[in-house]
């Protein structure tokens, strides 16, 4: 397996060996929806480091430790008694310099390829679903967006938005993970979160 290729899983799968916690569903309960709208009601900030910064809500709890590989970690906050599962956001910065293709740099499109294999070879074989891989463009800077589920080693139906950059020889992988059925709950924020991320 090529370094490329393991870094991929890893990137992929971190919401699993991080995050594979479980909700505690027996009482039928589920989190307040539309956490969007709570959210909306909490002020912002920016989290500027050497290589990039991003904006976050005050109410999310930032990890900065590197646990995992990670460079960063977002937290939701807790919404019910009893849940041990939060919605989450990790970035994993990935170093290409030796993994060139002939004389050629790693691009993202290629960078790209190579993580849906390891997606559709992986995470697909253990429940997961592919949704979709969109480029876009903005400010003059593209990233890919990806959507696809998954189920933890736990039994948790989860779903996945990755966004990925690559620039100098470095792969920048964003990933926000949450519950299947929370999703469209978290997307909202989640989303302005992942698009003011900067490489700096």
């Amino acid at each position: 397996m090529t370094k490329l290729k393991a870094t991929a899983i890893i990137a992929m799968l971190a919401s699993f060996s991080i995050f594979g916690q479980a909700w505690d569903g027996t009482k039928g309960e589920k989190p307040t929806p539309d956490e969007s709208i709570k959210t909306a009601a909490y002020n912002w900030k920016t989290l500027s480091q050497d290589n990039f910064s991003v904006a976050y809500p005050t109410n999310w709890e930032v990890n900065t430790s590197g646990e995992d590989g990670t460079s960063l970690i977002l937290f939701s906050p807790i919404t019910s008694k009893g849940e041990t599962f939060r919605a989450n956001i990790n970035l994993v910065i990935q170093d290409l310099e030796n993994m060139d293709i002939g004389s050629q740099s790693i691009n993202l499109k290629e960078f790209t390829e190579r993580s849906l294999i390891q997606i559709k070879n992986n995470n697909i074989k253990s429940g997961g679903k592919f949704i979709s891989s969109d480029l876009v463009n903005i400010d003059g800077i593209s990233h890919q967006k990806v959507l696809y589920t998954g189920v933890s080693g736990e039994g948790l139906k989860l779903k996945y938005e990755q966004y990925y950059w690559v620039q100098n020889n470095k792969a920048y992988v964003l990933t926000f993970t949450c519950q299947d059925y929370k999703f469209i709950d978290y997307q909202s924020t989640a989303e302005k979160i992942m698009n003011s991320f900067k490489i700096l």
